[in-house]
């Protein structure tokens, strides 16, 4: 068992990459979980049958976008570290992850809120 302390460090590629990305997939299963259970329950007041299959579309989706998007930018920072010679502690892992996770989340709430006509 690893614990957190200022001497475990992340040194190769795949176990920067693979920290940093476990921590973006879990925190975006998190909030993906949690905005699909209330729009589940909101929409369980309008359509019986649809309600649960909303969740998991919600969850669907967000897991898409971990794999597609998170997962690249995991790889870029870790391939900055691996080349420039740093070590990475554990809890850089965590804190990039969830800043990952985050930043994403809050560009996707932007963009979704943006009227498509201020682009013209």
């Amino acid at each position: 068992m690893v614990s957190v302390n200022s001497n475990f460090t992340l040194e190769s590629m795949t176990e920067i990459w693979g920290n940093m990305l476990f921590w973006a997939f879990l925190v975006s299963t998190l909030v993906y979980l949690v905005f699909g259970i209330a729009c589940a329950l909101s929409m369980r007041l309008l359509k019986k049958g649809v309600s649960v299959f909303i969740a998991f579309l919600f969850l669907g989706f967000g897991e898409l976008k971990v794999v597609s998007v998170d997962a690249v930018v995991c790889a870029f920072v870790s391939g900055v570290y691996v080349t420039t010679g740093w070590t990475m502690p554990y809890y850089g892992a965590i804190s990039w992850g969830v800043g990952i996770s985050v930043l994403s989340l809050l560009l996707n709430a932007l963009i979704s809120l943006t009227p498509v006509y201020s682009f013209l």
